[in-house]
């Protein structure tokens, strides 16, 4: 117990720095870039993304849960898990690029082909990131994935901001978008010893399915639920107000958005662990309960108050016509927060089924 606990304190600790970190760079980021860049470059980049997150949502596989929660050593897995995602992203990324004329004039926007066309590696990049973090994670064995994510905050803010000044259009934030997942993958390589090999059996991706086909349904109805307004956006307002809505979503859902990275990488497999030990598992359960609401209050309230001077100091005056969106988007993001927490419940007692079926 003593040694979970020390764990999972540490990791605790070391994610909070690494996602303060990571967050903080990000709000800089976007602060940057949405003073020199236009709402409608930012509009051209959403609509993008959107088509590739809903497709990457009829196909993830999200094979990393299982291979965090299983009671049994997963390591085994691990290949056939990767080479399985490698597959699909290389397909996924092969169809967006044959379609790209057609999603445009689908998404009635011709000038996000080109970004579409670069965007759609994404879903390489990231299949591709070293298998072995998400059996490091299970382990609450951090210091790698802190290795990783640290080099790669720092690389994409030297990328991103003379790309911004140079460019002064969208393709900053297309590469940069680009760019944060390649990082992650080289880093992935370079801080862990351990070299993936292409491996399918049937067996063992039939048992990595059977666990994580809730998961791929809970997960869809989250990307329908967050990109489906981009889809009516795109066919009934202009390119400005898209972007406008994607800047107000991203400063509205921060702090749902960091316990989700938080929660993958300490809650579930702390919360895991628990579950396969024998020690009281309701006052964990309890005391994380309260802390998640007690820290939900303190930080959507104030925010929720001051969005207008926030949008004003921080983006300019010319983003000022987002304010009621953005006190939309804050309360949202409070529910989502509490959501979050459930959901992480659900899939660390081994019942991803419950999550789904909630969502839907």
């Amino acid at each position: 117990m003593n040694k979970l606990q020390n764990k999972t304190i540490f990791g605790v600790k070391l994610i909070t720095s690494i996602e303060f970190l990571r967050y903080a760079s990000e709000i800089f980021i976007l602060i940057f870039t949405a003073r020199i860049l236009s709402p409608i470059d930012f509009g051209i980049v959403a609509t993008a993304l959107v088509v590739i997150a809903l497709s990457d949502s009829f196909t993830q596989f999200g094979f990393s849960t299982p291979i965090i929660q299983f009671k049994e050593d997963s390591l085994n897995l691990i290949n056939t898990a990767w080479t399985a995602d490698l597959i699909r992203a290389v397909l996924l990324t092969t169809l967006l690029i044959v379609f790209s004329d057609q999603i445009s004039s689908l998404m009635k926007n011709d000038e996000i082909k080109y970004p579409l066309i670069l965007l759609s590696c994404r879903p390489i990049f990231q299949s591709l990131i070293n298998p072995y973090l998400n059996y490091l994670i299970r382990d609450l064995e951090l210091k790698q994935y802190s290795k990783i994510f640290l080099s790669s905050i720092i690389l994409r803010l030297i990328i991103v901001i003379p790309l911004t000044i140079y460019f002064k259009n969208y393709w900053a934030l297309v590469i940069g978008s680009l760019s944060a997942t390649a990082i992650k993958t080289i880093m992935s390589y370079f801080f862990i010893d351990y070299k993936p090999k292409l491996e399918i059996q049937f067996i063992k991706f039939k048992k990595l399915f059977s666990f994580s086909i809730w998961i791929l349904i809970s997960r869809f109805y989250q990307i329908i639920f967050k990109n489906f307004p981009y889809l009516i956006l795109a066919n009934n307002v202009n390119i400005s107000n898209i972007g406008g809505y994607r800047v107000s979503e991203q400063i509205g859902t921060i702090f749902d958005n960091i316990y989700k990275k938080f929660s993958s990488k300490v809650i579930l497999p702390s919360l895991s662990e628990v579950n396969r030990s024998q020690i009281d598992k309701s006052i964990i359960y309890e005391n994380n309960f309260i802390l998640l609401i007690s820290s939900a209050l303190y930080l959507t309230l104030p925010s929720y108050y001051f969005s207008e001077i926030i949008i004003y100091t921080i983006l300019g005056e010319k983003w000022l016509f987002i304010d009621m969106l953005l006190k939309n988007f804050i309360i949202l993001g409070g529910l989502l927060l509490f959501l979050s927490y459930l959901v992480s419940l659900s899939i660390s007692i081994g019942f991803p089924k419950i999550d789904a079926i909630s969502k839907i």
